[in-house]
């Protein structure tokens, strides 16, 4: 596990309620590799903030990136039904579209 991923780690033992440090450190553990503790945090963090749109993308992108791409456009989804203009979740939307497409699906 990288530094960063300890950092976040000591400041979310701190605050374990604080959905944007559970968000980080979710994004990073998946971006590391170690995609079930990722998706463990990043869903802890969404129960705690369930209409955060930043929270809503890196469940989208983390489920982009393991191309399950149903449970990506319904958190983009959910995403653009809360903040409709959010350029982030629109290009998610587009890359689960053209992914979809290249895969056949």
């Amino acid at each position: 596990m990288g530094e960063g991923n300890w950092k976040f780690r000591k400041v979310v033992a701190k605050e374990p309620t604080n959905p944007e440090y559970l968000r980080a450190l979710g994004g990073a553990l998946h971006r590391a590799g170690d995609k079930t503790q990722g998706f463990e945090y990043l869903h802890r963090a969404i129960e705690l903030a369930s209409v955060n749109v930043n929270i809503l993308n890196n469940l989208a992108a983390a489920y982009l990136f393991d191309y399950q791409f149903h449970r990506a456009r319904g958190y983009t989804d959910q995403a653009l039904r809360i903040a409709p203009d959010n350029d982030l979740a629109r290009r998610l939307r587009d890359g689960i579209d053209h992914l979809e497409a290249e895969c056949g699906l």
